[in-house]
């Protein structure tokens, strides 16, 4: 064998030899690779099934928050349109297809349509904003109050308070004195303003005297029927029926005689849409019957 021959085939050897090297290691890592492709695949499952999990987890919250606002707000004044909103939306649902843009907008979204609210005042304030609590109120004012929970008008040609005691005497609810007098600048009384309310709500008069008021008194089964209705449960001094009565006692008492129920965190969280007072603050025992009998 020639030298020259010897190197040819000492090369290709080498060859060989680098190439079954190359293929060895290949064989002996491949295994490994492909473990780590299989790896990184499931990893990539595994995000996106915990992606979805946290989707399903956020949707649900939305969902539960969507649920207590139609619970909450379902009755309540100027929210029908919006509650409306969300129970299409749920009727309507694809569970297996929860988009969280979506709930999170409508959560956003929902609120208070002022064009809804249905007023219904029977307190309006004076032309400076003013409520004045600690006044009393006169006939005419009170029966004013009267014909607004009636929904009864009266002639505005006339002058007001004539207009008004006129009226109040057609309906039925407010009668003159002795004389026919209607005296309608006259602070009206306890008795007097419970005695026509209750005229108002037809409940008539009760037996017996645990209100306290004088025996004899005129007004004593009318007070004592208010006093069982629970009319008077907030009021000071019922055992005299012939006091005056404050405008703002009388904001507490037509709460209980309108059967409302007074939602103080729905006031306070909205209170920009309700019509309030100068002189009416949180002080007063009265602010939330005030700014309610009001709107």
């Amino acid at each position: 064998m020639s030298n020259k021959f010897a190197r040819k085939l000492a090369k290709y050897l080498a060859i060989i030899l680098a190439a079954a090297m190359i293929a060895g290691l290949f064989f002996m890592f491949m295994p490994s690779l492909l473990a780590e492709g299989e790896t990184d695949e499931t990893l990539k499952s595994k995000e996106r099934d915990e992606e979805e999990l946290n989707i399903k987890e956020i949707a649900n919250k939305y969902i539960y928050q969507i649920e207590e606002l139609i619970r909450r707000y379902k009755d309540r004044p100027g929210y029908h349109k919006a509650v409306k909103a969300l129970k299409d939306y749920m009727m309507k649902i694809d569970l297996n297809n929860l988009k969280v843009d979506e709930l999170k907008s409508l959560i956003d979204n929902f609120g208070i349509d002022k064009s809804e609210m249905k007023k219904n005042p029977v307190f309006v304030g004076d032309s400076s904003e003013l409520f004045r609590p600690a006044d009393n109120l006169n006939r005419a004012e009170f029966a004013t109050i009267v014909l607004r929970l009636m929904k009864v008008d009266f002639d505005k040609s006339e002058i007001w308070y004539d207009a008004v005691m006129k009226k109040a005497k057609e309906v039925g609810f407010i009668k003159g004195d002795e004389f026919g007098n209607m005296r309608p600048n006259d602070n009206i009384t306890l008795g007097e303003a419970i005695t026509v309310l209750a005229r108002f709500k037809n409940i008539g008069e009760a037996i017996g005297n645990t209100v306290g008021v004088p025996e004899k008194h005129w007004s004593r089964g009318f007070m004592q029927k208010a006093f069982i209705e629970g009319w008077l449960k907030r009021l000071e001094n019922v055992k005299n029926p012939d006091r005056a009565i404050r405008r703002d006692e009388v904001a507490a008492l037509m709460t209980k005689v309108r059967g409302l129920k007074i939602d103080k965190n729905d006031i306070d969280q909205n209170i920009a849409i309700y019509k309030t007072y100068k002189d009416v603050g949180k002080k007063n025992p009265y602010y939330y019957d005030i700014i309610e009998n009001s709107n």
